[in-house]
């Protein structure tokens, strides 16, 4: 029985671990900020854009939203919670795994100078 106990906490302890998330921008802190994709024309001649926007506290990521948008987004989807990442490097707000949303390669500067991160292949500008 003892056995049984032991190996039932073992694996629980286990379950836990694999689960952990820490905060994006303590995963890297050049995450802070508000980051845009570029503008995406879809087979219907809808312009459209993705924001993340990770401020310490509660963020948000927004799909399909109106280009320019900067605070306040028209966005078809719009998920607002704790930015938290995994082992693998898939990003959640809150509980919720946003499809596609990993992290592919983290923040780095371009030839110009401006900062750019890749997010399940696109990419996303600090504003």
């Amino acid at each position: 029985m003892k056995t049984c106990i032991l190996i039932f906490v073992t694996l629980f302890f286990i379950f836990f671990a694999s689960c952990r998330k820490e905060k994006l921008e303590d995963f890297n802190p050049e995450f802070n900020g508000l980051w845009k994709s570029d503008t995406i024309l879809t087979s219907s001649g809808q312009v459209i854009q993705n924001f993340l926007n990770v401020n310490g506290k509660d963020g948000w990521f927004g799909q399909q939203c109106t280009p320019g948008c900067a605070v306040v987004c028209s966005c078809l989807v719009r998920n607002d919670g704790k930015i938290k990442i995994d082992k693998k490097k898939k990003v959640y707000i809150g509980w919720t795994y946003i499809k596609d949303l990993v992290v592919t390669r983290e923040p780095y500067r371009d030839s110009n100078g401006k900062m750019v991160c890749e997010l399940g292949g696109k990419i996303y500008y600090r504003e």
